[in-house]
């Protein structure tokens, strides 16, 4: 009998490593994400103070920015769904660390460009896609 219960005890980890490098790589991708959208915004400030704003840089950046905000969204549920499945382990606490840290420092990133933002079409955008 001890034997069944080593077997579902390796299940368990396998599926906490897996569960963990789902939450990994999406973390990784919401950095990615990040790191294009700020490219985008960077560029149009140069446009704006020159006047030569892209008549579709506006809706790039809304788009851009929801999803960066759906992809935030994403990893605080996956992170949740860890907390509930296999608890708070020093993995989890280490990575939501990380992952407040990084959301914290875009937010202040963004402050400076923020007047290129139309932030409550983005919030239209983000409640239709729920």
């Amino acid at each position: 009998m001890s034997n069944v219960h080593n077997i579902f005890g390796n299940l368990t980890k396998i599926q906490a490593t897996e569960d963990e490098g789902e939450i990994f790589d999406s973390l990784k991708n919401f950095i990615d994400e990040f790191v294009s959208v700020l490219e985008i915004l960077i560029v149009e400030d140069e446009r704006n103070k020159n006047n030569l704003r892209w008549y579709s840089s506006n809706n790039l950046i809304i788009c851009g920015m929801t999803m960066l905000t759906i992809h935030e969204e994403l990893i605080g549920q996956l992170i949740q769904e860890y907390k509930k499945k296999h608890g708070l382990t020093a993995v989890i606490r280490k990575t939501e660390s990380i992952f407040n840290k990084i959301v914290l420092d875009q937010k202040n990133t963004m402050q400076s460009y923020a007047h290129l933002v139309d932030y409550k079409e983005c919030t239209k955008r983000f409640l239709s896609l729920n």
